[in-house]
């Protein structure tokens, strides 16, 4: 270009980069108005030939970020120097000439690209806003809704069925006044101050859940070589929140379904436990459907839920007005102060309840897992409007109902079907069924949300991830999780067989999730809300005081039954951290080696793996040049793959055209036609271009629909008249026309074991193989199944 335009870089939540030898520090821009891209070449146009500019090469081709080696070749492409930044999360901010100040070039944006950014995104109407709030109730709230069926048998499950009845008067009064001022305080404290004011005002993305307040974390540290410890540490909790909800995400489906089923007049188990099967394979088998679908069908049934609940909690508290109002002196916090430290329950038997209290605030992680499908305000909404009021109610309804007939914590029919009326006794009971087959879809859609985030964070192999609703990109669904998840609740559900064995499972991992989300809230406010130490102590140690105690009193269910999410948590929590590690390590190698080649200025093609070595390998060497048009992908448009030069080596000649693809996904469902593809040339002479392709969140890529298509339809003159003729395989009859033939390569890694490693990171080296070996192919992923495809496989040792 005629003028030199000093940029720096400023990336959001990605780690430091190193430019060959040189470091390149990355800061926060927090002011989008102050975020603008260098204006082009005079005479190169927007899709056009775009002239490499003319920085130093480390600028446009060593940019390596630590972690930054995605396995979908998508989002975490780092920018080329000739074209704008396209993720709305980093801004290239340009100090220009006086003579051109930034006020007078104003960012260009196009309304796709403003909706992902929310600038251009309107605030829903007010029926959509009610569906939402519908469909929360009916996804979101089914686990914590149906605790009452539950709770106070659980709880004299620790302190003895027959404590209550054998206790005087007074005793029981204080007693149950106790436990429910402990109810209340748990769900106000953890539900509605902990999560619905704190933790859901932090999202990333739009998403919730462990990884989401790990990666604001990570964010605001920056970078991993300024605060490893720090970095590792939060990654670590990041992870084990997430592995510890998919392992909660086992236990509630099989416990809802068997308990609910357990109800009917059946006496065999094991038909009990083929009959939970049935169930959950038609409960897996309508997740396809989304959660906008399901919350309308489910959304109904449980508000009808929460009414009957809400009515008949009224109604106890009528029939039982006198106990109904000494079990309402619970809200006054002192009556907790009392039920720990003067009551007769103080002490360990205070401690030991909370292994039951705690089954009131079951599902309450899934809240902020499911933030990405219905967002926020329709959840707290429907929360505070109708979920609380119906369950402090029924709570006090029933502890009301205990207060004059403590006989029915031994009754058969439990405490909740024992406070209802006789005559709608079977009535109430088909609807629980519903409601508690309901309750497992919060935890259900909280997974595929949490491995969602994890693929796109780099702690999963790749995944087709569908997109359910095109105007919400957090209703995700999973179709490979969806099958592993049902899978595993058969196999619990037929080893178990009955909700009582598996009842030791159901706590543990809930509060070890909240001991993880506390402490990363604590990071999130020292770190990315620069709270002081204090402030952040103040708000975060009660907290923590609160999740450490449910906790401890859940120790003792690990050898009853406990033991199951902690075992499956920690399958996941292998995964995860053996696939980060393993990217880690390829991102390191893949920086010594852009390393080695900007020192060694070699002009072998076979170890090229920026631009301007390709350009300079292409020009030196002497292999022949064919008629066929090679589309090479590469995850990062400024590196060369390495399956180029190993082909080339190989076969001994080049394509005559060599385009470098780069697939991107943009945060919109839907790209225009006119925006969907960018082509810059390199060499014209030489035959070599750049290529960047965008698809929106809810687009399918299929053969009908893949790259090829895409390419073959876009407005570019140049590529369209080198793929329009060559969509298909050629027949037997055209094999002989003398046409330039068109093929896309495709590089795969094969990791071998270094001979000096150990027997333990052998065993890591080979789960990491295998996890690659089993993602989804990446021919099926971009939808080249019938396209003249290869896949170039290169070994690398780890």
């Amino acid at each position: 270009p005629g003028q030199v335009v000093r940029a720096s870089l400023l990336l959001e939540g990605v780690p430091a980069c190193q430019l060959g030898s040189r470091r390149l520090a990355l800061a926060v821009q927090a002011d989008a108005s102050r975020s603008y891209r260098p204006s082009l070449p005079a005479g190169a146009r927007r899709g056009g030939n775009i002239p490499p500019m003319s920085e130093p090469p480390s600028l446009r081709t060593s940019l390596v970020a630590d972690a930054e080696l995605p396995s979908v070749p998508s989002e975490s492409s780092l920018p080329d120097g000739s074209r704008a930044m396209r993720r709305s999360s980093w801004k290239v901010a340009v100090d220009v000439p006086p003579e051109a100040p930034p006020a007078t070039r104003p960012p260009e944006q196009k309304k796709w690209q403003a909706a992902a950014t929310g600038q251009h995104g309107a605030a829903p109407s007010w029926r959509q806003f009610l569906s939402l709030c519908l469909g929360a109730t009916g996804v979101v709230f089914g686990d914590i809704g149906t605790s009452p069926l539950y709770t106070f048998g659980g709880i004299y499950l620790e302190l003895g069925i027959d404590a209550l009845a054998a206790a005087d008067q007074q005793t029981r009064e204080d007693e149950l006044t106790g436990i429910f001022s402990s109810i209340f305080w748990v769900i106000a404290v953890v539900v509605c101050f902990k999560y619905g004011v704190i933790v859901m005002q932090i999202d990333h993305n739009g998403e919730g859940g462990s990884l989401a307040l790990m990666q604001v974390v990570l964010r605001a540290v920056g970078t991993r070589a300024a605060e490893p410890r720090l970095v590792g540490f939060t990654t670590a909790l990041g992870m084990i929140g997430t592995s510890l909800l998919i392992g909660d995400g086992a236990i509630t489906p099989v416990m809802s379904v068997l308990g609910a089923i357990e109800g009917l007049p059946v006496e065999s188990d094991a038909v009990l436990a083929w009959l939970c099967v049935a169930i959950l394979v038609v409960l897996f088998g309508v997740q396809s459907f989304g959660s906008k679908a399901i919350g309308l069908v489910y959304g109904p049934i449980m508000s009808l839920w929460f009414l009957v609940i809400c009515a008949l909690g009224v109604y106890n508290t009528c029939r039982y007005s006198a106990e109904a109002a000494i079990v309402a002196r619970g809200f006054n916090p002192y009556w907790l102060w009392h039920y720990w430290f003067s009551g007769t329950c103080r002490g360990y038997e205070a401690w030991k309840s909370l292994a039951g209290i705690v089954l009131t605030v079951t599902g309450a992680e899934a809240l902020y897992a499911d933030m990405g499908h219905f967002g926020r305000r329709p959840i707290m909404t429907a929360w505070f409007a109708l979920v609380f009021p119906s369950l402090v109610l029924q709570y006090i309804g029933q502890a009301a109902t205990l207060l004059r007939r403590p006989e029915l914590l031994a009754d058969s029919a439990g405490t909740f079907y024992g406070s209802a009326p006789a005559s709608l006794r079977y009535p109430l009971l088909a609807l629980a069924i519903l409601a508690a087959v309901i309750a497992s879809q919060a935890l259900l859609s909280g997974v595929f949300s949490v491995l969602s985030q994890a693929v796109q964070a780099g702690f999963m192999p790749r995944t087709k991830v569908v997109h359910t609703d095109d105007k919400n990109k957090g209703q995700v669904f999973i179709q490979s999780a969806n099958l592993l998840l049902l899978a595993l609740c058969i196999v619990l559900a037929l080893a178990f067989k009955t909700s009582s064995a598996l009842a030791g499972a159901y706590g543990i991992a809930v509060t070890t999730t909240f001991v993880a989300t506390t402490v990363l809230l604590y990071l999130v406010l020292r770190r990315a809300w620069k709270w002081c130490a204090g402030s952040a102590l103040l708000v975060c140690l009660p907290l923590l005081v609160v999740d450490g105690l449910l906790w401890s009193s859940n120790l003792l269910k690990i050898a009853n039954s406990g033991w199951v999410p902690i075992v499956i948590a920690l399958a996941v929590f292998g995964v995860l951290s053996t696939y980060n590690w393993g990217r880690e390590e390829e991102a390191a190698l893949l920086l010594a080696e852009c390393d080695a080649e900007e020192g060694a200025a070699s002009s072998d093609i076979t170890s090229s793996l920026r631009i301007p070595a390709l350009e300079a390998a292409v020009r030196a060497c002497g292999y022949p040049r064919t008629r066929a048009v090679g589309i090479y992908l590469t995850p990062y448009d400024w590196r060369v793959p390495r399956s180029l030069g190993t082909l080339a080596d190989a076969c001994g000649s080049l394509p005559g055209t060599i385009v470098l693809l780069n697939v991107r996904f943009e945060d919109v469902p839907f790209v225009p036609a006119e925006e969907r593809v960018d082509l810059a040339v390199i060499s014209d002479e030489l035959g070599l271009y750049q290529a960047s392709v965008r698809f929106g969140y809810a687009e399918p890529l299929n053969a009908a629909q893949g790259l090829h298509a895409t390419l073959v339809a876009a407005k570019q003159p140049k590529l369209s008249a080198l793929l329009a003729a060559h969509a298909r395989l050629p027949t037997r009859a055209s094999a002989q026309v003398a046409a330039p033939s068109v093929h896309y390569i495709l590089n795969r890694l094969h990791h071998i074991v270094r001979p000096e490693h150990g027997p333990l990171c052998r065993l890591r080296v080979s789960l990491y193989k295998w996890l690659k070996q089993n993602e989804c192919p990446a021919v099926a992923f971009f939808g080249l199944e019938d396209n003249r495809t290869l896949e170039v496989c290169s070994v690398r040792s780890l």
